[in-house]
C-alpha cells in the first residue's frame, strides 16, 4: 500500500495484469520527460527491494512473479541510442523486456515489435 494517496497503486495494479506496456512521452534535454521518469519511479514497488545479479549487474527481483514488456514511443529531441539503453536496463530491474524506444514518427518499427513478442 503506498503511503501517497493517489491513482498508482491501481496503476500499478493494472500493469500487474499487463503482458506489455507502451509509454508515450515527450522528450526533452534528449530524455524522457520528468513526468515519464517519475511514472517509471513510482511503478518500481512491482519490484522488491531484494537484488540478484544478471549479467554481473545487481537488480530487483520480481515481487509478482510477473513479466511486463515495455516499450516507449516520444516525441520531441530525444536521444534514441540513450532512451532505448535506459529503457532496456529499466526493464531489467522489472525483469522484463525492452520492446524499444521508437520517434513517434517510427511508430510502424514498435507495431512490429509488439507483433513479434
Amino acid at each position: 500500500i503506498c503511503a501517497i494517496n493517489d491513482d498508482y497503486e491501481q496503476l500499478c495494479i493494472k500493469f500487474l495484469q499487463s503482458d506489455r506496456v507502451l509509454f508515450i512521452t515527450e522528450a526533452r534535454f534528449r530524455f524522457c520527460s520528468f513526468q515519464m521518469k517519475n511514472l517509471i519511479d513510482r511503478i518500481l514497488p512491482i519490484a522488491n527491494m531484494y537484488i540478484h545479479f544478471v549479467n554481473g549487474q545487481m537488480r530487483h527481483t520480481s515481487r509478482y512473479g510477473n513479466r511486463m514488456d515495455m516499450g516507449l514511443l516520444y516525441t520531441g529531441d530525444g536521444d534514441a541510442g540513450y532512451l532505448n539503453t535506459w529503457l532496456m536496463r529499466t526493464t531489467l530491474n522489472f525483469g522484463s523486456e525492452s520492446l524499444g524506444a521508437y520517434e513517434m514518427k517510427n511508430r510502424e518499427e514498435l507495431c512490429n515489435a509488439l507483433s513479434h513478442h
